[in-house]
């Protein structure tokens, strides 16, 4: 068989398996420490993505006041995991809006869309998954999960004939099952958008 022919099948193959190469034990930790940012604590100490690939960041610490709108939206906590999935989404919306002001990211647009936002830093979808991951780590920190686990920031594009990009992620803790939650297709402030990790990484989009 000819070297080109190997190459191609290769290719084929890891194409094919785009959607099996997410690891359900993996955490973000050494994701968000390679871009100087700190596993945030049940006080609301975090440190976020202020702009475009996470060159600059700024640590904040979040009040009882500002956390206690987000507790509230756990209280009563959901009955099973879909539900549960419903308010991480709704809760990644609402702390963009707490923190927005404090970081200056209040006016981020949906996706990369410079040139639109000049009174405020525009997040990459880099800047996205580690906010969101830092998000989920305080949901879980706080002890607002029952039905999920904070999982490794997802990627997808080298093998799939996408467009690169990154997304925060969950566990379902009974399934081991994976899901993206991205919030990079929406402006701050909006729910994220949550879908199975096999659909995500095979170029699925809101």
């Amino acid at each position: 068989m000819k070297k080109h022919t190997l190459i191609y099948s290769a290719l084929a193959v890891l194409i094919g398996c785009s959607g099996c190469s997410y690891n359900t034990q993996s955490t973000p930790d050494s994701w968000l420490k390679t871009h100087g940012l700190s596993t945030p604590t049940d006080l609301g100490e975090m440190t976020l993505c202020q702009n475009f690939g996470c060159t600059k960041s700024k640590s904040i610490q979040l009040s009882t006041d500002e956390l206690k709108p987000v507790q509230l939206l756990f209280t009563p906590l959901p009955t099973n995991a879909a539900a549960e999935r419903e308010r991480i989404a709704q809760a990644i919306g609402l702390l963009e809006k707490i923190t927005g002001p404090r970081i200056g990211t209040e006016n981020d647009l949906a996706k990369n869309a410079f040139g639109f936002s000049f009174e405020s830093n525009q997040l990459d979808c880099v800047a996205e998954s580690n906010n969101t991951s830092t998000y989920l780590l305080l949901l879980q920190s706080l002890e607002l999960l029952k039905y999920h686990r904070v999982g490794g920031n997802m990627h997808r594009g080298l093998f799939t004939l996408h467009a690169p990009h990154n997304s925060a992620a969950v566990i379902e803790n009974d399934t081991d099952h994976a899901y993206a939650v991205d919030s990079w297709f929406r402006p701050n402030g909006e729910a994220a958008w949550i879908i199975e990790s096999e659909h995500w990484l095979s170029g699925a989009t809101p």
